[in-house]
């Protein structure tokens, strides 16, 4: 209604909590604003997916966004620091495709301090990824974080450490990956 009636407009508040159950991540998508729709299959025609609702631009962003839930990575490079504070699988755009050997686009996260990845939650699943710790303390960092799984990702950089578990980390699984 494009009138300035009063009457004819409606407005609808809920306090219902939106629970997103998988959320996608593109680094083409940083330098979007909230509430802008996007697609993640390729297809602008599809774009069925909201920026700060269950698409991101930050892999942080999509972690924070879901507990118990899938964070899909797109291929690109994210240079941060994630904190996995909560059980998730995180899918890099390998996800599924043994690393070793592999040549194709990756889901790229680098960080220049500190931790690459830093997991200290149960339950976590990082696959598919190309972690790099050029200059980092650790490219992955893991305590308390029992049945963690570690498959299908590259390691690498110039670290001090590529891989840190502690003592309370139980349960680890590590396959296919590339150091």
């Amino acid at each position: 209604d494009d009138s300035d009636d009063a009457a004819l407009s409606e407005v609808i508040f809920s306090s219902t909590a939106i629970t997103v159950t998988e959320v996608w991540v593109d680094d083409d998508w940083q330098s979007l604003g909230l509430g802008a729709m996007v697609d993640h299959d390729g297809n602008p025609a599809t774009a069925e997916k909201t920026i700060g609702v269950d698409a991101f631009g930050w892999i942080q962003q999509g972690v924070d966004a879901v507990a118990d839930s899938t964070v899909n990575v797109a291929a690109g490079t994210y240079s941060e620091n994630v904190l996995i504070n909560k059980g998730v699988t995180l899918l890099g755009a390998q996800s599924g495709l043994d690393a070793r050997g592999r040549s194709a686009m990756e889901s790229v996260v680098t960080a220049v301090s500190g931790a690459v990845m830093y997991v200290n939650t149960a339950d976590v699943t990082i696959d598919g990824f190309n972690l790099n710790g050029s200059g980092a303390q650790y490219v992955l960092e893991a305590d308390g974080a029992d049945n963690l799984l570690l498959e299908n990702n590259i390691l690498d950089g110039t670290a001090g450490t590529l891989a840190w578990f502690g003592s309370s980390s139980l349960g680890v699984t590590i396959r296919q990956n590339q150091f």
